[in-house]
């Protein structure tokens, strides 16, 4: 079992939250999933989308994905995979890597920082309404670009 963090997650609570994980018997954790800090990456929405942006925060809430969560997934995945590693288990714990994983440069990213797995949603809907049902086909074929 595997328990999924936002990406509003402070990096210095991961120690703690890692090692209760694993004291608790859990089998990794998964970083990166939303956020629900709007006005964090208020200032990266595009221009000409600033009024949905603001409308359907105000009206509906929930949280950010996709690409805005992509450097603060891949950072707080990173070092979680580097806390694992340290902690020199007898089983297995991995870390997860979901927000902003759209690409094959996505995932070298999170393989060079040593993040066990990848879980996309937002970049695969977005892939798939691209490249189809060729989306897997596209994503290799396109690996090295």
């Amino acid at each position: 079992m595997v328990v999924k963090f936002s990406t509003d997650l402070l990096e210095e609570d991961l120690p703690s939250i890692i090692n209760a994980l694993i004291e608790l018997g859990f089998d990794g954790i998964n970083l990166g999933n939303t956020s629900v800090n709007r006005d964090f990456y208020a200032a990266a929405i595009d221009e000409s989308e600033k009024k949905l942006f603001e409308y359907f925060g105000s009206n509906f809430g929930g949280g950010l994905s996709g690409s805005l969560l992509k450097k603060r997934s891949l950072r707080l995945s990173a070092k979680a995979a580097e806390l694992i590693a340290k902690a020199n288990l007898s089983r297995e714990f991995v870390a997860i890597r979901t927000g902003g994983v759209e690409n094959f440069r996505d995932l070298l990213a999170s393989e060079k920082a040593g993040v066990a797995l990848n879980q996309w949603f937002t970049g695969y809907f977005e892939a798939f309404a691209q490249f189809g049902h060729k989306l897997y086909k596209n994503l290799f074929e396109n690996s090295l670009d």
